[in-house]
């Protein structure tokens, strides 16, 4: 379970990086957001809005840069595996690529692992992987 004020500091860093800040942010902690009431925290009046940050790397084109490398279904396996753009890998215990004969006739694609899929490492093993075993 994440703990709230790391929660509240990564939206807030998010926020930040978008440059949609409202709020004086030297004066506001995470712990701070999550507790206000409604219309608490009292907008910036310095003037106008800065310019939103660029992020350093972006992530999207990172993944397509490695997609672009991969000729074959076990390259693309290890491209998911070893790809660091994405931050639901840090809490993840596995990444759910696929499972199967590379030669198959058909080819199903599932939405976002669920626990069960992350915990096993393998895709459809939850609660979608039962209805479709049925």
């Amino acid at each position: 379970m994440t703990h709230p004020d790391r929660t509240a500091k990564a939206l807030h860093d998010f926020w930040a990086d978008m440059g949609v800040l409202d709020v004086d942010e030297a004066a506001v902690t995470p712990a701070d957001r999550l507790s206000a009431p409604a219309g608490h925290l009292a907008p910036r009046q310095t003037g106008p809005r800065p310019p939103p940050r660029r992020l350093v790397s972006n992530p999207v084109e990172l993944a397509r840069m490695a997609a672009q490398k991969v000729g074959t279904l076990e390259q693309l396996r290890e491209a998911l595996q070893a790809f660091e753009g994405c931050p639901l890998k840090i809490a993840a215990r596995n990444t759910v690529t696929f499972e199967g004969r590379i030669d198959a006739p058909i080819l199903l694609i599932g939405e976002a692992p669920g626990a069960e899929e992350d915990a096993q490492g393998l895709p459809f093993v939850g609660r979608a992987g039962k209805l479709l075993d049925r």
